[in-house]
């Protein structure tokens, strides 16, 4: 059950480290003014860690290995499993659809400010193509994720994690600026103001 190799908890710690930056970078964002302030962005942000928290306790949980074999034996007691390809590409194009779908939600959302988190949107249509090819099970698809020297079963989600983590780092630091910005020029408003009477006062005695 689950993945407990050394590799299995790598990626499941990179998904938590990854949630956190995600995390982070809501919090910062929603904290800073100007374009860094966005709510749509922060909402994204936080709907990322929430869902990347899920993804890295299902590594462990491994969730959908439990599904496919309840799917498996309900198709063998209803007598099609031996026809069982068609309804497994069948699941291989709906979920692609659906990670197209999710995509271009993301991208909506980011819309003015892609440039920028276009890595974060590339992050989201990996892990949502390699999820969507380790559900299905197809042994074309399971033969294609294991061949190579570097499997893509190894480096897929560290992939997307990646990607993701690096946008996120990005979005936190440029956030960090505009409110040391933002912080700034309202020390200087303020002292200038401060100021003002006593220059007022000095100008009246003279």
């Amino acid at each position: 059950m689950g993945d407990p190799t050394p590799l299995g908890w790598t990626i499941t710690i990179a998904y938590g480290a990854t949630a956190w930056c995600c995390w982070r970078a809501a919090r910062r964002g929603s904290h800073a003014g100007g374009r860094a302030a966005r709510p749509a962005i922060a909402r994204l942000w936080t709907a990322l860690a929430a869902v990347l928290v899920l993804l890295g306790l299902n590594k462990q949980l491994d969730l959908q290995t439990m599904l496919t074999a309840v799917v498996r034996d309900a198709a063998k007691q209803q007598g099609w499993y031996a026809d069982r390809r068609p309804v497994q590409i069948a699941a291989v194009v709906g979920a692609l659809v659906l990670v197209v779908m999710a995509g271009a939600l993301v991208g909506r959302a980011v819309r003015g400010e892609l440039r920028r988190l276009w890595p974060a949107v590339a992050g989201v249509a990996v892990l949502g193509a390699y999820a969507a090819m380790r559900t299905t099970s197809l042994h074309e698809i399971d033969a294609f994720m294991a061949r190579g020297p570097l499997p893509m079963k190894w480096w897929g989600e560290l992939l997307g994690l990646a990607l993701i983590a690096s946008a996120s780092v990005a979005w936190s630091s440029t956030s960090t600026r505009a409110t040391s910005a933002r912080s700034t020029s309202a020390h200087s408003t303020s002292a200038h103001s401060t100021s003002a009477p006593h220059d007022t006062s000095d100008r009246a005695r003279d």
